[in-house]
């Protein structure tokens, strides 16, 4: 939580400077354009990968006391995107008719940059004399000595999302019972997960979703809520600090954790939709998926048998360089489909 208390932090001196200037910040197109949400996605799998790095690592610390802020980037990133895979992919099915094949599509890619950066992971262990190819893995969709859990609830939530708007077409409710759909079923995906013992954690990030579908189907409204004014986005960020405070101080993440969350998605696309936040590092958002797939794939290679600060940058290196390779390969293999 301490990432989420340093947002609020700098939010907060944010709105007092501008106050100070008085000059309207917030802006139209703002956070809602492609080059701001890229920014984020960008800015959430550096997160993420720091996150796991920061968990796995047992060398010199050079970190201290920010330990444990970079650990909490990563349950946040995934949040980051949860929300935004389903307020893109909301944009993404409205182009189109075949909502079947849409989800094929879209299900396809990720199963072909699996296999790709799973091959690319196990050639990289062959450079370092071990062999770790599993055919179990490979089908099952599993990293070496890692689960790809993101991944496949990613495909998951495509069939949701397919699901709900052939619902919604048959019956002609009003759109939002798309999103409705959708956090209904990842609810019950949630629970069933709890039920075989996942970790609570499934509240938090799949519920952001549905999340994202809302806020995409009301977008025009919300724009015209929170342009132009400071007050919403204050009251917003005062909202998500005092739920925080009752599931601390009450215990009662398990019912308030997924409010939670929601909430803070909600005030994040608001500080970005407010600050016009983006940076030329928005160019990793295209290569998001492979960073993920082969970064987890690479931590017990480089990081978990080490306790040298060089394995890190080793790590990292390679991690940059396969995942531009594999996306490249991805990209020309899904183009042929």
């Amino acid at each position: 939580m301490h990432i989420y208390v340093a947002w609020s932090v700098l939010f907060a001196l944010y709105v007092l400077y501008k106050l100070l200037f008085r000059n309207r910040f917030l802006c139209e197109e703002a956070g809602v354009s492609r080059i701001y949400t890229d920014s984020i996605k960008a800015l959430a799998i550096i997160g993420i990968m720091l996150a796991h790095v920061a968990v796995q690592y047992h060398g010199p610390n050079y970190i201290g006391p920010l330990r444990s802020l970079i650990v909490g980037l990563g349950a946040f990133g995934v949040q980051v995107f949860f929300f935004l895979s389903g307020f893109g992919t909301y944009y993404s099915i409205q182009k189109t008719k075949g909502y079947l094949s849409w989800g094929g599509r879209h299900a396809l890619r990720l199963i072909c940059s699996f296999m790709i950066c799973y091959v690319i992971t196990c050639l990289i262990y062959l450079l370092f004399d071990k062999n770790v190819f599993d055919i179990h893995d490979f089908l099952f969709l599993l990293m070496p000595y890692c689960t790809t859990w993101y991944l496949k609830i990613q495909i998951l939530f495509y069939f949701f999302l397919v699901l709900a708007v052939i619902i919604f077409r048959r019956y002609n409710h009003n759109a939002n019972m798309v999103a409705v759909y959708v956090f209904i079923l990842s609810l019950g995906c949630t629970l069933f997960l709890q039920y075989f013992g996942f970790e609570d954690w499934w509240w938090k990030s799949n519920l952001c979703f549905a999340l994202g579908i809302g806020v995409a189907i009301n977008i025009e409204k919300i724009k015209l809520i929170i342009n132009g004014s400071n007050r919403q986005v204050l009251i917003l960020t005062f909202a998500a600090i005092c739920t925080y405070i009752v599931c601390i101080k009450f215990d009662c993440h398990l019912i308030l954790g997924p409010l939670l969350s929601m909430i803070r998605m909600f005030v994040v696309f608001c500080w970005f939709y407010a600050i016009r936040y983006h940076t030329r590092i928005k160019i990793i958002s295209k290569y998001t998926l492979e960073i993920y797939l082969i970064h987890i794939g690479l931590i017990r290679l480089f990081i978990n048998e080490v306790d040298d600060s060089g394995a890190v940058v080793a790590f990292l290196l390679f991690t940059v360089l396969a995942s531009l390779l594999s996306n490249k390969i991805v990209s020309r293999v899904t183009s042929l489909i």
